[in-house]
């Protein structure tokens, strides 16, 4: 798998959570992961998935908490979180997602907190709330 590129496990229900170690995963650009049953990403998400210039986490209901050490996630430009359960986002969000150029999170109900870094996503072109 580790020239694999794009991953798709959209409406996957029944997926509820994603392997603490998926190093083998490297060369992976885009990763959909909207409709399944996802609660919360892995501490250590980004590490392994330094490609990954997509993500989808669209309608997963029950995601909840976003890693707080995602950093590794540099060149990540589109972030979709719309429909998710999140409240906030990590104080160190921005910093860590400096190439983010979309992000979504419209229809969050209960998103209710910026985070503080959130002027360090100095690349971002499109904010949907």
């Amino acid at each position: 798998l580790r020239s694999l590129r794009e991953l798709n496990l959209s409406g996957c229900g029944q997926f509820a959570s994603w392997p603490a170690d998926a190093g083998q995963l490297g060369a992976l650009e885009k990763l959909d992961l909207g409709g399944t049953s996802l609660k919360a990403l892995p501490e250590r998400f980004g590490s392994g998935l330094r490609s990954l210039r997509e993500l989808n986490l669209s309608w997963c209901y029950r995601f909840a908490s976003w890693p707080a050490d995602a950093g590794q996630l540099g060149a990540l430009k589109k972030l979709d979180l719309v429909g998710t359960s999140l409240k906030t986002l990590p104080e160190r969000f921005g910093s860590g997602l400096r190439s983010l150029r979309e992000l979504s999170l419209s229809d969050c109900g209960q998103f209710a907190s910026w985070p503080v870094d959130a002027g360090q996503l100095e690349a971002l072109e499109k904010l949907d709330l």
